[in-house]
């Protein structure tokens, strides 16, 4: 299979409105997140500014500026986040079981525009996925996913 860089993510030619512009990615914390679990999330948002170009900003929860798309964390049912920039204020949900450092850089990763590799459009250039092998009740996990969803 070729080779393709680790640090891909989101194309920006075939998804420009899905990336944050300007290097800045503000954030706020919903009233459900104790400040524990937001300094956990600080220290997931240390490590992506550490590795990455990006800077991240806090912002008071109703703190508005309606032109920019601003990450929300909550303490929602489980951990997810949808891929890449969306309008508005994006949820990012840290649930219960999903307080370790690494669910939430996970979580961000995906805010930030990353798929999982199983999932990417491109990923049969790269990764052979079994079908036979996957766990019942997990193959939408290895769905991939449409180029023109953004």
């Amino acid at each position: 299979m070729p080779y393709r860089n680790r640090r891909q993510a989101i194309n920006s030619v075939t998804f420009p409105t899905s990336l944050w512009l300007n290097r800045t990615v503000p954030y706020t914390f919903g009233s459900s997140i104790a400040e524990e679990r937001r300094q956990r999330i600080r220290e997931a948002l240390k490590f992506w500014a550490d590795q990455t170009c990006l800077n991240f900003r806090e912002e008071q929860l109703y703190q508005s500026n309606p032109s920019e798309t601003r990450l929300q964390f909550g303490k929602g049912n489980g951990c997810s986040s949808y891929v890449g920039k969306q309008e508005g204020d994006q949820y990012v949900s840290i649930g219960e079981d999903c307080d370790q450092f690494g669910i939430i850089t996970h979580e961000v990763a995906h805010a930030l525009g990353f798929f999982h590799e199983q999932s990417r459009w491109d990923r049969d250039q790269f990764v052979s996925v079994s079908l036979d092998n996957i766990r019942q009740g997990y193959e939408d996990q290895f769905d991939k996913v449409k180029d023109f969803i953004f």
